[in-house]
């Protein structure tokens, strides 16, 4: 997905690999930004012309087998359900629900 929210251009990339994002970024001599523009790279039009890495297929694989061993583990609690759609609408908003946008408010307060 490639949009413009409030002025600011957002790129998301495709789940599992399905697509994935570009932020194109042009600054001046003193490296204040003149422009920034997103772009979304659909490849699920070419999925079937890909060939496979089988490195990262490697990788993959072995980053699954150690996740599986700590997977299910509890971690720490919440006090309530983490969500990140509407539970009216099912739209998942911009903003983030709860852990996203607690995340995304840590990464911007670190900038």
């Amino acid at each position: 997905m490639s949009v413009i929210i409030n002025r600011i251009p957002v790129a998301q990339g495709g789940a599992c690999g399905q697509g994935f994002s570009v932020l194109t970024i042009t600054a001046g001599e003193d490296n204040e930004i003149i422009s920034v523009k997103s772009q979304y790279v659909d490849l699920r039009k070419s999925k079937d012309n890909l060939e496979p890495d089988l490195r990262l297929h490697k990788l993959v694989k072995n980053e699954y087998q150690k996740a599986m061993k700590v997977l299910g583990e509890v971690i720490g609690k919440t006090e309530s359900d983490i969500v990140h759609r509407n539970s009216v609408s099912n739209e998942v908003l911009y903003e983030g629900f709860g852990l996203s946008a607690l995340a995304t408010e840590v990464m911007k307060d670190a900038i």
